[in-house]
């Protein structure tokens, strides 16, 4: 999948996804790190139908790109694993059965349209056109990039560390550069 949320792409499973999933618009509900997410679940500020989008979990903003199980488990847990969709930058195993785009790509800590997306702006997809955007027009992109700024990252482990600064894109691999 690619546009203007992942222009380098995503990736969706989308053998076995429920009808409801192949074509579908909501407005999103922004998170910052898969902690903040799991939270809103297990405080029920999470429904059926809803867009969450969890974004520093890629290669330079969750060094080592861990899989996010927690957020797998709460969804699990609350009965809404096949009845929310997910968008992240990260990695996540789920049942097929929803809409889990993972490795959207550059990452919210490249600085891209992923990470200027705000609560309550519209998410559309289209498996048949393998097309993903934001419904934001190019000037309010660049309005909202023009006032991002880089998130300083607290990583004791040296390699980590490195990881974080020198690593590719998901799309390019994720390796060191």
């Amino acid at each position: 999948f690619s546009g203007n949320l992942a222009p380098e792409g995503a990736v969706l499973r989308a053998s076995g996804l429920a009808d409801r999933w192949l074509n579908y618009s909501a407005p999103a509900t922004v998170f910052d790190s898969e902690s903040e997410c799991v939270n809103a679940v297990m405080s029920k500020k999470v429904k059926k139908g809803d867009l969450l989008v969890v974004r520093y979990c890629g290669p330079k903003g969750s060094p080592g790109m861990p899989y996010l199980c927690a957020l797998r488990n709460a969804l699990m847990q609350k009965g809404l694993e096949e009845q929310v969709a997910v968008i992240t930058d990260g990695r996540m195993l789920i049942s097929g059965r929803t809409a889990v785009f993972e490795h959207v790509s550059p990452e919210a800590a490249a600085g891209s349209t992923f990470s200027i997306l705000q609560t309550g702006d519209w998410v559309s997809w289209n498996l048949e056109q393998k097309n993903i955007t934001a419904r934001l027009t190019d000037t309010e992109i660049k309005v909202r990039l023009s006032r991002w700024r880089e998130r300083t990252l607290e990583i004791r482990n040296s390699f980590l560390s490195r990881y974080s600064k020198y690593s590719s894109s998901s799309s390019l691999g994720a390796t060191l550069s």
